[in-house]
């Protein structure tokens, strides 16, 4: 009677298989997005203590000034990454708060014209704010949710993307310097050895003896490095026609041209004014944009903001 109860379920083998049949293997969004943090730091962590502690000193051994210079460019680069990295995650201030209206519109109980109530932050959010459906909350003038930062992009941390895409570019490209120059040392690019750099041959290659764990290494390092630096160079690129253009990234796929201004009060939107651009590239401060992320003027007054 037990045995029979005990076998009530099926048996291991069953179990096992009913158990993988109905699991989802497909990789959640929320999960996809705490992954990118993942990998970001990885390789912000690797990449300054392999520059750090292994390339310079490999490379620059005997030249002081060399060494140091190379030295400083790789803290100058982690500081960077990191304080922009933190400008974009800690946005708290793109969340479209009840606070918000109550300021622009005090004891109005309705939603303003051209505002959207959101029926899942239930709050009435102005124009061009959105819904992050991981963040769980509306922010204003919404462009994309980083999956590097698990933060959206918006309004007031804009400026601050704009920075860590410049740098995260600006870092891969250095690193990938270091990277080729010491490991062109024993196998050259341009040549038949260069096929190591493909990682799966390169995989092959340390089985037979022809490449060692470290190089393997560095080559994987390079392969993920290229990759970064790619993407880096596409965001990059894609913010600073949007930052121009006065546009966001929905706005652009959509075809909305209804807030724009000229170039030049679209970058102080974004950046505050001009000359303090070349400023916030070696360190992001405080600065004053134009607007506030809530009244924004449409250029065509018959047409409905959605």
């Amino acid at each position: 009677m037990e045995l029979r109860e005990r076998n009530k379920g099926g048996t291991l083998k069953e179990k096992l298989q009913n158990h993988y049949h109905k699991r989802n293997f497909q990789t959640d969004e929320k999960d996809a997005s705490r992954y990118g943090q993942m990998f970001f730091w990885g390789m912000v962590v690797s990449l300054f203590f392999e520059g750090q502690f292994f390339l310079v000193p490999m490379l620059y051994w005997g030249d002081t000034w060399a060494m140091i210079l190379a030295s400083v460019l790789v803290w100058f680069t982690l500081f960077e990454c990191t304080i922009n990295w933190m400008g974009t995650y800690f946005g708290q201030n793109n969340y479209v708060t009840s606070e918000i209206k109550e300021e622009k519109f005090p004891g109005q109980e309705e939603t303003p014209p051209g505002w959207i109530n959101c029926p899942k932050c239930q709050v009435d959010a102005p124009p061009r704010s959105h819904h992050c459906r991981l963040c769980n909350r509306c922010v204003l003038k919404r462009d994309h949710h980083c999956f590097f930062t698990n933060s959206c992009v918006g309004f007031y941390n804009q400026r601050f993307f704009v920075m860590f895409c410049i740098y995260m570019v600006w870092g891969n490209l250095f690193a990938l310097f270091l990277q080729l120059t010491y490991t062109t040392q024993s196998i050259p690019v341009f040549s038949w050895d260069g096929l190591a750099y493909i990682p799966m041959v390169g995989l092959v290659y340390f089985f037979m003896g022809y490449v060692s764990l470290g190089q393997l290494f560095l080559i994987v390092h390079i392969c993920f490095c290229f990759m970064c630096f790619c993407g880096g160079v596409f965001f990059l690129c894609w913010q600073i026609i949007l930052a121009a253009a006065g546009m966001t990234s929905y706005e652009a796929w959509k075809g909305i041209p209804w807030y724009r201004r000229t170039s030049l009060e679209n970058v102080r939107s974004v950046f505050g004014s001009i000359w303090k651009i070349p400023f916030q590239l070696l360190f992001p401060f405080r600065v004053d944009q134009d607007g506030n992320g809530v009244e924004w003027t449409v250029r065509s007054k018959t047409v409905k903001y959605q």
